[in-house]
């Protein structure tokens, strides 16, 4: 899959959708945060409301401790977002800043649709 996308990306090195998938390849399997941000950086300048890389940037600052990033990210994703993919943002941050003001009393978790989110310990 990395081999594709770097030939997509050396196609085109704007393309939203390839730098977007790079990005999150990068984030979860490769655990490198980044070059990881690099991609979403690139696929905000195509699109800088594009709700999953804002997500993505957000919670690549808030694993780095960056919590103003955090914050700006996370609320420029819940103004590209709407709808249920709102509410799921809007829970993340809350939860964020819930565990960003009580470290300690939550880890992260994944829940089955997807992201990482805190949960009570």
């Amino acid at each position: 899959v990395e081999r594709l996308l770097r030939q997509a990306l050396g196609l085109d090195p704007g393309c939203l959708v390839g730098n977007y998938n790079m990005g999150v390849l990068l984030m979860k399997f490769k655990k490198d945060a980044d070059r990881a941000a690099g991609c979403f950086r690139n696929a905000l300048k195509c699109d800088g409301n594009h709700q999953p890389s804002l997500v993505c940037t957000a919670r690549l600052c808030a694993e780095k401790g960056d919590r103003a990033g955090a914050d700006k990210y996370f609320k420029l994703a819940m103004r590209a977002s709407d709808g249920e993919t709102y509410r799921d943002v809007k829970e993340e941050y809350d939860r964020w800043v819930e565990r960003s003001l009580h470290p300690g009393r939550q880890r992260w978790v994944r829940k089955s649709r997807g992201g990482t989110f805190p949960r009570e310990e």
